[in-house]
């Protein structure tokens, strides 16, 4: 369109209500032309077409409308045929981005000859008539999306070369409205599909977790009854050295067997419940460290366990703290030096009680802290006897409690650090 055109108030009013039309609903592309056909005609032209481009670079009659209802079936069976279809060229106008302007049909022998063919679309060309016609193409953003063809015929008005600018800044709106209607469906479609992703992603996982609930809660009444049995035979074996020690490791393996299944449990009602239930009474966190500490140095007695314990009552539930603080000390035996001294400490602060577990050995890299208390994560280093659940259980646990859990990790020491609040 040349920048010098100045349209007239007519124009300038007419190109106002298009643009209130063809930009009312975003997310309706068919509207969108067929509100432009119902505007032009009859205000602007005698019949109007909107021809646009396919996907796979073909041209579809999107609508065409006529002045006179009576030729819309015409019109409409016009719509079903190829575009190129009499004097008109909609598919070269979309294809090479210029306009073509037709002050008058019968003056040019070439368009008469087209109009005058004896094909069906021709024929369908003569019956809605066509004295004089502009098409110019659909631009926007540097997209060609098709082309807008106005037509006149049965009221004698003839399309004049000034008034080609006009045709085209209502095609550019025409244009626009279209390229924001795809956008709005491509953004609406992305939005569906993400949602679709998330739901079956969170199906899996509901599913994947409730499986782990059944199973998990399925496995104990066997693995008890193993347990008994081999304790049974334990106080049966006498003094067969081979047998018992068989025995003690068949015991050892389901001891430690029963302790992923009650992880897997505390998983599955972290995930599924909104957290690790609680039972909450008066209990001193020092001494919970201190009978946790004891029992792990039984159970290791090659590996030093240092405590430095503050004693000091709140409420807590102690079986879940025990908890912690056991599976802070197998991750620091885990995955600290060989033989080096897990130092588990208790301390008072002004409104909390601190628990930290520390222990020697290779730096955890930065990149790796975020992720530590994450489910079915493994250390990079040391021995993977377990799930990988302690550290998400350790975090969920104190959650529940109020407080925070927090590791830091150097060249010498890493130190998991958690905060609880005296009272619930």
């Amino acid at each position: 369109m040349s920048g010098a055109w100045e349209p007239e108030p007519r124009q300038l009013l007419f190109l106002h209500r298009a643009t209130a039309v063809i930009f009312a609903d975003p997310s309706d592309y068919g509207g969108t032309v067929d509100a432009l056909c119902s505007l032009v005609v009859p205000e602007v032209a005698d019949w109007c077409a909107v021809d646009l481009i396919c996907e796979d670079g073909t041209l579809a009659r999107a609508a065409v409308r006529h002045r006179f209802p009576a030729l819309n079936q015409a019109a409409d069976e016009l719509r079903q045929l190829p575009p190129a279809a009499g004097p008109i060229d909609p598919e070269r106008v979309a294809a090479e981005g210029h306009a073509e302007l037709a002050v008058s049909v019968d003056a040019d022998p070439e368009l008469r000859a087209a109009r005058d063919r004896s094909d069906r679309a021709a024929e369908l060309v003569r019956q809605l008539g066509i004295s004089s016609f502009v098409c110019v193409p659909l631009l926007a953003r540097g997209r060609r999306l098709g082309a807008l063809t106005l037509a006149a015929g049965p009221s004698g008005r003839r399309f004049r070369a000034d008034e080609l600018p006009f045709a085209e800044e209502l095609a550019a709106r025409c244009a626009l409205a279209l390229d924001n209607a795809r956008i709005f469906r491509e953004g609406e479609e992305a939005r569906r599909l993400a949602e679709e992703v998330a739901r079956a992603k969170e199906d899996a996982a509901r599913f994947g977790e409730q499986l782990l609930g059944i199973v998990s809660h399925d496995l104990r009444s066997p693995l008890a009854a193993v347990q008994a049995s081999t304790q049974l035979a334990l106080r049966r074996a006498g003094p067969d050295e081979a047998l018992q020690r068989a025995l003690r490791r068949a015991s050892n393996s389901a001891e430690r067997m029963g302790r992923m299944i009650e992880d897997l449990l505390d998983f599955t009602r972290a995930r599924l419940g909104g957290g690790i239930p609680l039972s909450r009474r008066e209990a001193d966190l020092g001494k919970i460290a201190r009978y946790a500490v004891e029992e792990a140095q039984a159970a290791n007695p090659e590996h030093p366990l240092v405590h430095r314990l503050h004693y000091e009552k709140g409420e807590y539930d102690p079986d879940r703290m025990s908890q912690v603080v056991q599976n802070l000390i197998a991750n620091a035996l885990q995955h600290g030096a060989p033989r080096a001294p897990v130092v588990v400490e208790t301390r008072p602060e002004p409104d909390a009680m601190v628990l930290e577990v520390s222990n020697q050995g290779q730096a955890i890299p930065a990149e790796l802290l975020p992720e530590l208390f994450e489910p079915f994560r493994r250390g990079a280093h040391g021995k993977a006897r377990n799930l990988g659940l302690g550290l998400f259980i350790v975090r969920e646990v104190v959650r529940s409690h109020g407080g925070t859990v927090e590791v830091s990790s150097s060249a010498q020491t890493t130190t998991f650090t958690v905060r609880l609040p005296r009272r619930a």
